[in-house]
Protein backbone atom coordinates (compact mmCIF):
# COMPACT_ATOMS: atom_id res chain seq x y z
CA UNK A 1 0.00 0.00 0.00
CA UNK A 2 1.08 3.68 -1.10
CA UNK A 3 1.76 5.79 1.80
CA UNK A 4 -0.41 9.19 1.10
CA UNK A 5 1.41 12.37 2.32
CA UNK A 6 -0.83 13.26 5.42
CA UNK A 7 -0.48 9.15 6.14
CA UNK A 8 3.34 10.30 7.58
CA UNK A 9 3.21 11.02 11.26
CA UNK A 10 6.25 9.77 12.55
CA UNK A 11 10.01 10.44 12.98
CA UNK A 12 11.97 7.79 11.82
CA UNK A 13 15.56 7.65 13.62
CA UNK A 14 18.09 5.88 11.15
CA UNK A 15 21.72 5.32 12.98
CA UNK A 16 24.04 2.78 13.18
CA UNK A 17 24.16 0.33 16.22
CA UNK A 18 27.61 1.43 17.15
CA UNK A 19 26.34 5.04 17.95
CA UNK A 20 23.93 3.58 19.97
CA UNK A 21 25.13 6.23 22.74
CA UNK A 22 24.53 9.19 20.56
CA UNK A 23 20.76 7.71 20.08
CA UNK A 24 20.13 7.53 23.75
CA UNK A 25 21.25 11.03 24.10
CA UNK A 26 19.30 12.15 21.15
CA UNK A 27 16.32 10.40 22.36
CA UNK A 28 16.30 12.18 25.93
CA UNK A 29 16.35 15.63 24.04
CA UNK A 30 13.49 14.64 21.83
CA UNK A 31 11.03 13.45 25.17
CA UNK A 32 9.64 16.85 25.49
CA UNK A 33 8.57 16.38 21.91
CA UNK A 34 6.76 13.19 22.43
CA UNK A 35 5.19 14.18 25.31
CA UNK A 36 4.14 17.85 24.03
CA UNK A 37 3.06 16.83 20.88
CA UNK A 38 2.24 13.10 20.87
CA UNK A 39 5.38 12.48 18.40
CA UNK A 40 5.74 9.14 17.77
CA UNK A 41 9.46 9.15 17.64
CA UNK A 42 10.62 5.01 15.86
CA UNK A 43 14.23 3.47 15.86
CA UNK A 44 14.52 -0.32 15.71
CA UNK A 45 14.53 -0.65 19.50
CA UNK A 46 10.87 -0.36 19.20
CA UNK A 47 11.24 -3.60 17.36
CA UNK A 48 9.71 -6.54 19.26
CA UNK A 49 11.28 -9.97 19.98
CA UNK A 50 9.98 -13.12 17.77
CA UNK A 51 9.00 -10.16 15.29
CA UNK A 52 9.59 -9.41 11.69
CA UNK A 53 12.07 -6.74 12.44
CA UNK A 54 12.49 -5.72 8.17
CA UNK A 55 8.33 -5.54 8.01
CA UNK A 56 9.05 -3.29 10.82
CA UNK A 57 11.71 -1.28 9.68
CA UNK A 58 9.79 -1.11 6.29
CA UNK A 59 6.22 -0.10 7.84
CA UNK A 60 8.22 2.86 9.93
CA UNK A 61 9.48 3.89 6.91
CA UNK A 62 6.86 4.29 5.16
CA UNK A 63 5.30 6.57 7.80
CA UNK A 64 7.80 8.64 8.33
CA UNK A 65 7.15 12.33 8.07
CA UNK A 66 10.62 13.28 8.99
CA UNK A 67 13.77 11.17 9.05
CA UNK A 68 16.84 12.13 11.57
CA UNK A 69 19.66 10.65 10.37
CA UNK A 70 22.66 9.79 12.78
CA UNK A 71 25.36 10.31 10.31
CA UNK A 72 29.22 8.42 11.13
CA UNK A 73 31.88 6.69 9.36
CA UNK A 74 30.02 3.36 10.51
CA UNK A 75 26.82 4.58 9.50
CA UNK A 76 28.09 5.12 5.83
CA UNK A 77 29.22 1.77 6.08
CA UNK A 78 26.60 0.17 6.86
CA UNK A 79 24.89 -1.98 3.57
CA UNK A 80 21.74 -2.30 5.27
CA UNK A 81 21.26 1.44 5.68
CA UNK A 82 22.50 1.83 2.63
CA UNK A 83 20.53 -0.27 0.84
CA UNK A 84 17.11 -0.60 2.97
CA UNK A 85 16.77 2.23 4.70
CA UNK A 86 17.93 5.38 2.77
CA UNK A 87 16.34 4.87 -0.64
CA UNK A 88 12.70 4.73 0.52
CA UNK A 89 13.97 7.61 2.57
CA UNK A 90 15.06 9.46 -0.35
CA UNK A 91 11.97 9.03 -2.69
CA UNK A 92 9.88 10.16 0.10
CA UNK A 93 11.70 13.29 0.55
CA UNK A 94 11.19 13.95 -3.29
CA UNK A 95 7.75 13.31 -4.01
CA UNK A 96 5.71 13.47 -0.52
CA UNK A 97 7.79 16.44 0.84
CA UNK A 98 8.80 14.27 3.59
CA UNK A 99 12.11 15.75 5.88
CA UNK A 100 15.45 14.42 5.71
CA UNK A 101 17.47 15.56 8.75
CA UNK A 102 21.34 14.77 8.99
CA UNK A 103 22.81 14.86 12.53
CA UNK A 104 26.75 14.89 12.11
CA UNK A 105 27.90 12.20 14.90
CA UNK A 106 31.76 12.53 13.56
CA UNK A 107 33.79 12.77 10.88
CA UNK A 108 33.12 11.00 7.91
CA UNK A 109 32.12 11.40 4.00
CA UNK A 110 29.02 12.70 4.60
CA UNK A 111 30.08 15.61 1.56
CA UNK A 112 31.19 13.23 -0.83
CA UNK A 113 28.02 11.04 -0.69
CA UNK A 114 25.66 12.90 -2.99
CA UNK A 115 22.53 11.16 -1.92
CA UNK A 116 22.36 12.48 1.34
CA UNK A 117 24.91 15.75 1.01
CA UNK A 118 22.19 17.65 -0.80
CA UNK A 119 20.72 17.56 2.65
CA UNK A 120 21.06 20.75 5.23
CA UNK A 121 22.69 19.42 8.43
CA UNK A 122 22.50 20.71 11.97
CA UNK A 123 26.14 21.35 11.69
CA UNK A 124 29.41 21.31 9.87
CA UNK A 125 31.23 18.21 8.06
CA UNK A 126 34.23 19.86 9.89
CA UNK A 127 32.64 20.29 13.30
CA UNK A 128 31.13 17.12 14.19
CA UNK A 129 29.78 16.40 17.62
CA UNK A 130 32.58 14.88 18.78
CA UNK A 131 34.94 17.66 17.81
CA UNK A 132 32.76 19.80 20.26
CA UNK A 133 32.74 20.60 24.19
CA UNK A 134 29.77 19.37 26.30
CA UNK A 135 27.92 22.25 25.95
CA UNK A 136 28.08 22.94 22.10
CA UNK A 137 27.07 19.53 21.27
CA UNK A 138 23.90 20.18 23.56
CA UNK A 139 23.25 23.07 21.86
CA UNK A 140 23.51 21.22 18.69
CA UNK A 141 21.20 19.40 19.91
CA UNK A 142 18.33 22.19 21.36
CA UNK A 143 18.57 23.07 18.14
CA UNK A 144 17.67 19.58 16.32
CA UNK A 145 14.42 19.40 18.62
CA UNK A 146 13.34 22.94 17.51
CA UNK A 147 13.56 22.00 13.95
CA UNK A 148 11.65 18.58 14.52
CA UNK A 149 9.27 20.73 16.88
CA UNK A 150 8.73 23.33 13.79
CA UNK A 151 7.85 20.22 11.54
CA UNK A 152 5.08 18.60 13.54
CA UNK A 153 3.77 22.06 14.49
CA UNK A 154 3.26 22.56 10.64
CA UNK A 155 1.88 18.83 9.95
CA UNK A 156 -0.71 19.35 13.03
CA UNK A 157 -1.57 22.48 11.97
CA UNK A 158 -2.32 21.60 8.59
CA UNK A 159 -3.79 18.22 9.23
CA UNK A 160 -6.34 20.35 11.95
CA UNK A 161 -7.55 22.90 9.23
CA UNK A 162 -7.88 20.19 6.44
CA UNK A 163 -9.99 17.88 8.33
CA UNK A 164 -11.97 21.07 9.91
CA UNK A 165 -12.48 22.01 5.96
CA UNK A 166 -13.96 18.22 5.61
CA UNK A 167 -15.82 17.70 8.58
CA UNK A 168 -17.24 20.83 9.00
CA UNK A 169 -19.26 22.38 6.24
CA UNK A 170 -19.38 26.80 6.51
CA UNK A 171 -20.01 27.25 2.76
CA UNK A 172 -23.93 27.82 3.23
CA UNK A 173 -23.00 30.45 5.63
CA UNK A 174 -20.50 31.82 4.00
CA UNK A 175 -22.30 31.84 0.69
CA UNK A 176 -25.18 33.77 2.51
CA UNK A 177 -23.03 36.64 4.19
CA UNK A 178 -21.46 37.47 0.82
CA UNK A 179 -24.89 37.22 -0.97
CA UNK A 180 -27.23 39.13 2.00
CA UNK A 181 -24.03 42.19 1.59
CA UNK A 182 -24.63 42.28 -2.16
CA UNK A 183 -28.31 41.56 -2.11
CA UNK A 184 -29.50 43.37 0.81
CA UNK A 185 -32.11 45.12 -1.15
CA UNK A 186 -33.77 41.58 -2.30
CA UNK A 187 -35.47 41.04 0.87
CA UNK A 188 -38.95 41.92 1.99
CA UNK A 189 -39.21 44.16 4.72
CA UNK A 190 -40.26 40.78 6.90
CA UNK A 191 -37.41 38.51 6.01
CA UNK A 192 -34.48 41.55 6.83
CA UNK A 193 -32.32 40.17 9.74
CA UNK A 194 -30.82 42.32 12.20
CA UNK A 195 -27.37 42.21 9.71
CA UNK A 196 -29.77 43.03 6.27
CA UNK A 197 -31.00 45.96 8.53
CA UNK A 198 -27.15 47.38 9.10
CA UNK A 199 -26.70 46.90 5.34
CA UNK A 200 -29.66 48.33 4.32
CA UNK A 201 -28.98 51.51 6.73
CA UNK A 202 -25.62 51.70 5.24
CA UNK A 203 -25.92 51.00 1.70
CA UNK A 204 -22.60 49.79 2.03
CA UNK A 205 -22.39 47.28 -1.46
CA UNK A 206 -22.91 50.83 -3.53
CA UNK A 207 -21.55 53.44 -1.21
CA UNK A 208 -18.88 52.27 1.18
CA UNK A 209 -16.13 54.98 1.58
CA UNK A 210 -13.19 52.74 3.12
CA UNK A 211 -11.85 53.98 6.36
CA UNK A 212 -7.91 54.98 7.34
CA UNK A 213 -5.54 54.31 10.02
CA UNK A 214 -2.33 55.57 11.24
CA UNK A 215 -0.02 53.61 14.10
CA UNK A 216 3.45 54.11 15.45
CA UNK A 217 5.07 53.52 11.86
CA UNK A 218 2.86 54.84 8.90
CA UNK A 219 -0.38 55.39 7.82
CA UNK A 220 -2.77 52.94 6.10
CA UNK A 221 -5.50 54.17 3.81
CA UNK A 222 -7.52 52.18 3.49
CA UNK A 223 -7.50 50.50 7.00
CA UNK A 224 -7.47 47.04 5.58
CA UNK A 225 -4.00 46.62 5.05
CA UNK A 226 -3.16 46.98 8.99
CA UNK A 227 -6.20 44.87 9.53
CA UNK A 228 -4.31 42.23 7.42
CA UNK A 229 -1.29 42.79 9.40
CA UNK A 230 -3.01 42.35 12.67
CA UNK A 231 -4.90 39.33 11.79
CA UNK A 232 -1.96 37.91 10.22
CA UNK A 233 0.22 38.62 13.36
CA UNK A 234 0.25 35.82 15.68
CA UNK A 235 1.11 37.71 19.06
CA UNK A 236 -2.08 39.94 18.77
CA UNK A 237 -5.02 38.86 19.71
CA UNK A 238 -7.30 41.36 19.36
CA UNK A 239 -7.89 44.95 18.42
CA UNK A 240 -10.32 47.63 19.08
CA UNK A 241 -11.79 50.31 16.88
CA UNK A 242 -12.51 53.38 18.56
CA UNK A 243 -14.71 56.37 17.00
CA UNK A 244 -17.16 59.02 17.34
CA UNK A 245 -21.20 58.35 16.09
CA UNK A 246 -21.79 57.74 12.56
CA UNK A 247 -18.03 57.52 11.56
CA UNK A 248 -18.51 54.06 10.60
CA UNK A 249 -17.23 51.51 12.51
CA UNK A 250 -20.40 49.04 12.30
CA UNK A 251 -20.20 50.13 8.34
CA UNK A 252 -16.80 49.02 8.54
CA UNK A 253 -17.05 45.60 10.57
CA UNK A 254 -19.56 44.36 8.37
CA UNK A 255 -17.80 44.99 5.38
CA UNK A 256 -14.39 43.38 7.01
CA UNK A 257 -17.18 40.56 7.66
CA UNK A 258 -17.93 40.52 3.55
CA UNK A 259 -14.26 40.58 2.66
CA UNK A 260 -13.38 38.50 4.94
CA UNK A 261 -15.77 35.80 3.97
CA UNK A 262 -14.75 36.14 0.26
CA UNK A 263 -11.55 35.60 1.26
CA UNK A 264 -12.18 32.61 2.97
CA UNK A 265 -14.40 30.88 -0.26
CA UNK A 266 -11.00 31.44 -2.08
CA UNK A 267 -8.98 29.66 0.56
CA UNK A 268 -10.57 28.01 3.57
CA UNK A 269 -7.77 26.47 4.86
CA UNK A 270 -5.85 29.47 5.26
CA UNK A 271 -8.29 32.15 5.95
CA UNK A 272 -10.24 32.29 9.26
CA UNK A 273 -14.62 32.14 9.67
CA UNK A 274 -15.94 35.71 9.76
CA UNK A 275 -18.59 35.77 12.76
CA UNK A 276 -20.38 39.23 12.94
CA UNK A 277 -21.99 39.16 16.03
CA UNK A 278 -25.04 42.37 16.71
CA UNK A 279 -23.87 43.53 20.95
CA UNK A 280 -27.21 44.89 21.31
CA UNK A 281 -28.83 41.33 21.02
CA UNK A 282 -26.90 39.99 23.75
CA UNK A 283 -26.92 42.92 26.42
CA UNK A 284 -26.88 40.18 29.66
CA UNK A 285 -24.06 37.80 28.13
CA UNK A 286 -20.79 39.00 29.88
CA UNK A 287 -18.56 35.64 28.82
CA UNK A 288 -16.87 35.55 25.58
CA UNK A 289 -17.79 31.38 25.69
CA UNK A 290 -21.49 32.41 26.20
CA UNK A 291 -21.48 34.78 23.54
CA UNK A 292 -19.91 32.81 20.86
CA UNK A 293 -22.11 29.68 21.69
CA UNK A 294 -25.04 31.70 21.50
CA UNK A 295 -24.49 33.22 18.41
CA UNK A 296 -23.17 30.18 16.22
CA UNK A 297 -24.68 27.40 18.36
CA UNK A 298 -21.84 25.12 17.52
CA UNK A 299 -18.92 23.87 18.84
CA UNK A 300 -15.62 25.01 16.99
CA UNK A 301 -12.89 26.17 17.91
CA UNK A 302 -11.25 28.86 15.90
CA UNK A 303 -13.16 31.95 14.85
CA UNK A 304 -12.37 35.84 14.04
CA UNK A 305 -15.42 37.38 15.86
CA UNK A 306 -16.40 40.76 14.61
CA UNK A 307 -18.52 42.41 16.90
CA UNK A 308 -20.46 46.11 16.13
CA UNK A 309 -18.59 47.98 18.64
CA UNK A 310 -15.38 45.93 18.68
CA UNK A 311 -13.54 43.71 16.46
CA UNK A 312 -11.99 40.83 18.50
CA UNK A 313 -9.80 37.79 17.04
CA UNK A 314 -9.70 34.49 19.30
CA UNK A 315 -7.88 31.70 18.43
CA UNK A 316 -8.56 28.43 19.98
CA UNK A 317 -11.39 29.12 22.12
CA UNK A 318 -12.72 26.21 23.53
CA UNK A 319 -16.41 26.07 23.51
Amino acid sequence: MTIQKSERYKLFISYSHKDAEWLERVRIHLRPLERDYDIEIWDDTKIRAGSNWREEIKNAIQSARVALLLISADFLASDFITYDELPPLLDAAKKEGARILPLLLSPSRFKDTKSIAIFQAFNSPSNTLIDMGKGEQERILVEMTREIEFEFKNVARSTREILKTEIINFQPYIDRIIYDFENWHEYSDGQRKPIIELFERANLYKYYVNLRCRDSEKEYDPIDEYIEKWINDEDKNHIILLGDYGTGKSSFLLYLTYILAKSHKDNPINNPIPIFISLKNFKKIRDIKQLIQGAMKNDYNRFLAILSGYGVKFNNINL
